[in-house]
């Protein structure tokens, strides 16, 4: 895969979530469960209408990339953890 290629392939998941199937038949009970709440006249908590990312695990905020700093931290802790242990 080319870096252009995987450029395009994480805009379109950026924009209509993953490829896999299970993931989006979700998508599409989530735009039924928005269309409904809608329909009905729920609101949020804020006041403001549903939106299909409400009802759709993936289209939360992802985590945010580690730092390098964060990464090391992990590293040493583990190898901590490991140094009384024979393998």
């Amino acid at each position: 895969m080319t870096a252009d290629d995987f450029s395009r392939l994480s805009l379109y998941r950026r924009k209509r979530g993953p490829l896999n199937p299970t993931l989006r038949m979700d998508a599409g009970f989530a735009l039924l469960a928005s269309c409904v709440f809608n329909a009905a006249g729920v609101k949020k908590r804020s006041g403001q209408p549903f939106e299909q990312s409400d009802f759709m695990q993936w289209a939360r905020d992802e985590e945010p990339p580690a730092s390098v700093q964060s990464v090391f931290g992990l590293i040493k802790s583990k190898a901590g953890e490991t140094k009384g242990t024979k393998r």
